[in-house]
């Protein structure tokens, strides 16, 4: 939905008000900038929560091919355990990493409008710099917000994976062994 003020407004419009709404929309759009940030750091606390795991299972992977034991049900979940991790590493990297954002501010090629310059007096082309700049704001506080939810989301999700990765493990060695178990049978 698009952002608009209307006539009336923008006449009625004082060098501090519009101040004011300025200040209040800069702080929201920072705001969104922060939020980007805690989901990196969150995001990133998480893959190396998950490296971490796939390490040690690699680890107990080399120790066991290094003593000759023969592949059992327990090699078998570290295998899928591995995949299941790597590929969810995978993924949340892309959770961090090549997302548009709009900072604060404006180039000042796009503040260099003519008719602004042709206004009848300086206050009511000041009063128009700064709607021009609240009308930005707020088109890059929403563009912010809604790659910070979609974020959001895929962190909750992938928390959710990795919440459920032991009863996943456990589950899948439950059925390796019945397989194993019913095949050497």
């Amino acid at each position: 939905m698009e952002f608009n003020i209307t006539v009336e407004n923008e006449n009625t419009l004082s060098i501090t008000e519009a101040k004011f709404i300025l200040e209040q929309a800069e702080k929201t759009l920072k705001e969104t900038g922060d939020q980007s940030q805690i989901i990196v750091a969150r995001t990133t606390t998480l893959i190396v929560l998950i490296s971490g795991l796939l390490i040690g299972i690699m680890a107990f992977m080399v120790k066991e091919i290094g003593s000759e034991s023969k592949m059992n049900d327990i090699m078998f979940v570290c295998i899928l355990g591995s995949i299941y991790l790597f590929c969810l590493c995978n993924k949340m990297i892309a959770n961090i990493s090549g997302h548009q954002y709009y900072p604060l501010g404006t180039d000042p090629k796009t503040l260099f409008i003519n008719d602004f310059f042709n206004a009848p007096n300086m206050e009511i082309r000041q009063v128009w710099f700064y709607i021009t700049e609240i009308k930005r704001c707020q088109s890059k506080i929403e563009w912010n917000k809604n790659e910070n939810e979609k974020r959001w989301k895929k962190f909750n999700n992938h928390l959710k994976y990795v919440t459920w990765t032991a009863p996943i493990l456990i589950g899948l060695y439950g059925i390796i062994h019945l397989l194993l178990s019913f095949l050497q049978e």
